[in-house]
């Protein structure tokens, strides 16, 4: 793929607005590390080791786990980045990324930061740890929504509980009339 090229997808992804026509520049250089993937290919595999940061020019992807391979946990768009963690955190992989489509990527690891001018260095390592603090934050906001939900349902099972109870002592007082009713109708037959 040539350099325009590079450059233009480049502009065309949200992660690189803030960066200089030069620093996309730098990075279009390096070549090797612009991957392609065919459909269905797997980007980051859960529990390899791998350090490395990948950012999607082009296609799509999907994120999964190994004990639910059919449930998709995010879809990414050209912009998105993944493998963060594995890169900051030098930690096995924790998901699969998997292209949903003919997908185009940069492919970055510290060594390769380390090429590059400090500055676009530092401005990348800077990217990716905000992407994970608006990670986190937004896990926090999902967590805490999801603990209102279930205090909602749990308070809706004691108030369920409450009404099968209420319904349990009517039904039993309606099956004693009957019986009543039932043992009067048969004094009245005798």
């Amino acid at each position: 793929m040539e350099k325009t090229e590079l450059v233009e997808l480049m502009d065309e992804v949200s992660f690189f607005n803030d960066f200089l026509k030069e620093e996309k520049l730098s990075l279009s250089d390096l070549k090797d590390s612009i991957l392609k993937f065919e459909q269905k290919a797997n980007l980051i595999k859960e529990g390899s080791i791998e350090n490395s940061v990948y950012i999607l020019l082009q296609g799509k992807a999907i994120v999964s786990r190994q004990q639910t391979p059919h449930m998709t946990i995010a879809t990414l768009d050209p912009g998105a980045v993944c493998g963060e963690i594995s890169f900051l955190g030098n930690r096995p992989r924790i998901t699969n990324v998997i292209a949903d489509s003919n997908v185009v990527a940069l492919k970055l690891n510290s060594e390769l930061l380390l090429l590059l001018p400090p500055l676009l260095g530092d401005k990348l390592n800077n990217k990716f740890k905000q992407i994970l603090i608006n990670r986190i934050e937004n896990m926090n906001k999902s967590i805490t929504k999801l603990k209102v939900e279930i205090e909602a349902i749990s308070q809706m099972k004691g108030q369920l509980e409450e009404e099968i109870d209420t319904a349990t002592l009517s039904m039993g007082r309606v099956k004693t009339g009957v019986n009543d009713i039932a043992s009067f109708i048969q004094e009245l037959i005798r």
